[in-house]
């Protein structure tokens, strides 16, 4: 769920680092890989010697390709605590607010666009259809193999 607090995790450069960042009540990285400059930044800080770490928001899959308030503030929170700073999360908040609402819009819109074409089993093919024109539109040298919807649901069947 996109509304709930995301947890932090952690890693560090050094076996003392990560002693001491785990009384901040975050998670220890154990296993997996950190890519982008996150993971460079850490990658030389250690060859080079220099004590770092790096503090990861959690988020959901699905959310991915839009912005996270959310896992931005709990993250600078920990920060917060880490560098004993003070920041206002005033702004953060709102615009987290303000796309869950957007969130919710868009998948009230998407359950009722589901509901409409259960209720009318043409549409469905009409949609495909409409795909189908996008995709020739698009790319001329890819090859469709139109296949009847009721096919469809008497393989779904078996």
């Amino acid at each position: 769920d996109h509304n709930q607090q995301p947890n932090v995790w952690f890693t560090a450069t050094s076996q003392e680092m990560i002693d001491s960042l785990k009384k901040y009540d975050i998670q220890l990285l154990n296993e997996g890989q950190i890519s982008g400059l996150n993971g460079l930044f850490l990658g030389v800080a250690k060859r080079e010697g220099l004590d770092g770490f790096c503090l990861l928001g959690e988020g959901s899959l699905y959310t991915i390709q839009i912005e996270n308030p959310r896992a931005s503030q709990a993250v600078l929170a920990v920060l917060c605590k880490v560098l004993d700073l003070k920041i206002d999360f005033s702004g953060l908040i709102e615009q987290a607010r303000l796309i869950e609402s957007q969130a919710r819009d868009s998948a009230t819109k998407i359950v009722q666009a589901a509901e409409m074409m259960e209720k009318s089993p043409g549409s469905m093919q009409l949609r495909y259809l409409q795909t189908l024109v996008e995709i020739g539109k698009e790319n001329n040298t890819t090859t469709i193999f139109p296949i009847p919807m009721d096919i469809l649901d008497i393989l779904k069947k078996k």
